[in-house]
């Protein structure tokens, strides 16, 4: 049906722009705009398991790692390569390497930690720290970085952890945001913990995919179902391990783009900083044509 080809223009049309705007070397995958990367299945039950890559240039190998041996680093460590006091950190962690490097310390040695993290590496800490760590991460160019805070309780190191599950949050309170925040919410949910992942994109998603519904009920005279965003959003976490970009643009956001700028100014305005920044891969054409609204 129509309406259906409609919905599934928008999640493509949403998802590509959105990939392209993504600048970490990593490849892009939905996750980033609603929740949060997260490495592919096979990778993350390994742990050092080398991501394919479509091209014939390696790609960096994937590893996770866990500095700190304490009750918590201890508890998230499996399948992963686990850093002690005498380990050094700087030798340990491959400069060239992918994935989530979890600090479960101290707060006060986090200085130390980040000084012996290869700067290339730096992106990938995942501070698990109590506390307020904006000043400290803003004066180290981290602010950026995965952070969590656990409402969890591990009383000795190998004992079953509790959820910080209430009656008024069955759902727990433990979260994360980052771009490993997804991952570390999958680490967690192994041993049976609620975590939830949030993206700094989440709203910009939604009001693109709100803009477009918008846009198309105006052009075509249509009627989208109650609770049509929510859909939308939702796709994108099913397919979250999907790489994605803009392909195929005559077919998919052409169509969008064509409507103008008056009625899809984020979607076009979204193209144009891809196309700006050489994500895109072709040059934006001029918009075709300026089709009259339904009233």
């Amino acid at each position: 049906p129509t309406m259906t080809r409609i919905s599934a223009a928008i999640s493509f049309a949403v998802l590509a722009i959105m990939a392209n705007l993504h600048t970490s070397a990593e490849a892009f995958s939905p996750s980033k705009i609603c929740t949060a990367n997260k490495a592919p299945s096979s990778l993350a039950s390994t742990g050092t398991t080398t991501e394919p890559s479509p091209s014939s240039t390696p790609s960096p190998r994937y590893e996770t790692v866990v500095i700190g041996g304490g009750r918590i680093g201890s508890l998230i460590s499996a399948n992963a390569k686990l850093l002690g006091r005498s380990d050094s950190i700087s030798a340990s962690i491959d400069p060239d390497g992918s994935g989530p490097i979890y600090v479960a310390t101290r707060n006060d040695v986090l200085s130390t930690i980040v000084d012996e993290c290869p700067t290339s590496r730096r992106k990938d800490l995942v501070f698990l720290q109590n506390g307020y760590l904006d000043d400290f991460l803003k004066e180290r160019g981290l602010i950026e970085n995965t952070q969590a805070l656990l409402y969890l309780s591990v009383t000795a190191r190998g004992v079953d952890p509790v959820d910080g599950i209430t009656s008024v949050d069955p759902d727990g309170l433990t979260a994360a945001t980052g771009v490993h925040a997804t991952a570390f919410a999958e680490r967690l949910a192994n041993l049976g913990l609620k975590c939830k992942a949030g993206s700094e994109y989440r709203q910009l998603v939604r009001d693109v995919i709100s803009e477009l519904t918008s846009a198309v009920s105006s052009r075509e005279g249509i009627k989208f179902a109650p609770g049509t965003i929510e859909r939308l959003e939702a796709y994108t976490d099913v397919v979250s391990d999907f790489p994605c970009g803009v392909k195929e643009f005559e077919w998919r956001n052409r169509y969008f783009y064509d409507l103008g700028d008056d009625r899809c100014p984020r979607h076009n305005g979204l193209l144009r900083e891809c196309a700006e920044g050489g994500k895109l891969g072709f040059k934006l054409p001029p918009i075709a044509r300026d089709a009259p609204m339904n009233k």
